[in-house]
């Protein structure tokens, strides 16, 4: 029933361990497809020896970058259901069990993630909690416990743990499947992205299932295409695709994440209006030509178009939402906020 794809890349530190952790998840039903990137270490070798011991793995060898490996992988894969699954984190025993059969009782969802516990390890080998952003990232993530919250908020960050993530196939095959993504961003993120465009439900289980091991040479920390500033790219892609964006955009905010997205979205061609801001000295200023007004100003009625709240900090995005609900915005409509 479920195919668990994993590309590898010179993981044999940790790969033991990863596979171990599917091996004994309760839920049986399940094939393992590991993808070796060409790694230069000997993930290839534990690879193999895990398939020899295991019938329900196999083992496949693809040059290439790593959406070449999550094509190959899900192509060679035979289940209804795609699982992905890294070769650095480690999987909770009850994780796939309770993921299929949440799919078997929401037939409407196209795919669900789950919490993570996410770790660091010490040069000992030991455990460390992770850093101060993550442990944020990780409460928002387990926040997305339904499709409508999810897909409202799904320009602040990746909603969904690539780890984590279980999809129905014919979901993945309808959405165009894994690319290279034109601007050079996250494969994982423009799938989902590509997802949520089409109307598909997809959600979180607030159950941590996943523990997603932070680590230097995470491609998340090692690879350009993880970067804020290709994430921005890849917003203002899809923002400048919402069914209403002939209306134009408004941007509320200030420092990089405004200036990055405004400049983006004018490459995707979308028509800004202005800037919403709080800093008194900045009122009536103009920034790239757009007039600077004061936040507590902006009305739906009076202005128009989409509101983008383009903030880092939480707090600052529950101010701006409730600033944008008193202005007479529907978030996940014509307001969303993004960082």
């Amino acid at each position: 029933m479920v195919s668990v794809v994993m590309p590898v890349k010179d993981a044999a530190e940790t790969l033991d361990e990863a596979v171990a952790s599917v091996v004994g998840q309760e839920f049986g039903d399940w094939e393992m497809v590991v993808v070796d990137n060409v790694s230069a270490d000997a993930s290839a070798e534990f690879a193999r020896e895990w398939a020899r011991r295991e019938a329900r793995i196999r083992v496949m060898e693809v040059a290439g970058t790593i959406v070449d490996a999550l094509r190959e992988g899900v192509a060679a894969s035979r289940g209804e259901i795609i699982a992905r699954m890294d070769a650095d984190d480690i999987a909770h025993p009850r994780r796939l069990g309770r993921q299929i059969g949440h799919l078997e009782a929401r037939p409407e969802l196209m795919a669900c993630g789950t919490a993570v516990d996410i770790r660091r390890r010490d040069r000992s080998g030991g455990w460390q909690p992770p850093l101060a952003g993550f442990g944020r990232f990780a409460e928002w993530i387990a926040g997305l416990d339904d499709p409508a919250t999810l897909a409202r908020e799904r320009f602040i960050e990746s909603p969904l743990v690539h780890p984590t993530v279980m999809m129905r196939r014919a979901a993945h095959d309808v959405a165009g499947g894994y690319r290279e993504p034109p601007g050079g961003w996250a494969e994982d993120y423009d799938l989902w992205l590509r997802m949520l465009e089409m109307g598909m439900a997809v959600e979180n289980l607030p159950e941590p299932l996943l523990t997603w091991v932070d680590g230097d040479r995470r491609l998340t920390r090692s690879d350009q295409r993880y970067s804020q500033e290709r994430f921005l790219a890849a917003k203002a892609h899809f923002i400048a695709r919402l069914p209403n964006a002939a209306a134009g955009f408004w941007l509320a905010g200030g420092g990089p994440i405004r200036k990055g997205l405004g400049r983006f979205l004018r490459q995707e061609g979308a028509r800004l209006h202005g800037v919403f801001d709080v800093s008194p000295r900045r009122i009536g200023e103009s920034w790239q030509g757009l007039p600077v007004e004061h936040a507590a100003t902006l009305s739906q009625a009076r202005h128009g178009g989409i509101l983008l709240g383009a903030v880092g900090l939480p707090g600052a995005r529950d101010k701006l939402r409730g600033l944008a609900a008193a202005a007479g915005y529907a978030e996940g409509v014509d307001f969303f906020l993004c960082a």
